[in-house]
């Protein structure tokens, strides 16, 4: 297994670009009612995101207001269903090489990791969160995220 972990890190593409140091150009997707609500509060918290919807990304490139994007974030609740979208989402990251965040905010922790959306997310992302506290998404992207 170290091996394989070590040549897949010898390859340029499969490595973040930027380092962590530099704050990220995001671009947030909710995912179903309630994922779309939780996206939509963040982005009216302040912090620095792009809305991302189905209609840019409907032909396969990067769209030009989105020409500095270097990383995508899907968030939804574990209980809702969320169709293709969460696959859709990930097929074009992948194509324009960005990569998928996936954060699953629950509403206590006995349904954290179950429902029909977790399996979903897990398939469809880079990195998957999963989180009870509402107030985590904002925060977390104003920490990767730029600020303005």
């Amino acid at each position: 297994m170290e091996i394989l972990s070590s040549l897949a890190n010898a390859n340029p593409a499969h490595r973040i670009q930027r380092p962590n140091s530099i704050p990220r150009s995001i671009a947030i997707f909710g995912l179903g009612v309630e994922g779309t609500r939780l996206a939509e509060n963040a982005v009216a918290s302040g912090v620095a995101v792009t809305p991302l919807s189905l209609a840019a990304i409907a032909r396969d490139t990067r769209p030009a207001e989105l020409s500095k994007l270097n990383s995508v974030v899907i968030v939804g609740r574990p209980d809702e269903e969320t169709g293709g979208t969460a696959a859709r989402i990930y097929q074009w990251a992948g194509k324009i090489g960005v990569l998928v965040t996936a954060v699953v905010v629950s509403r206590d922790q006995t349904g954290l990791a179950i429902g029909a959306n977790v399996h979903t997310m897990r398939t469809n992302a880079d990195l998957i969160t999963m989180t009870t506290d509402e107030d985590y998404l904002p925060t977390m992207l104003q920490w990767i995220g730029r600020t303005g």
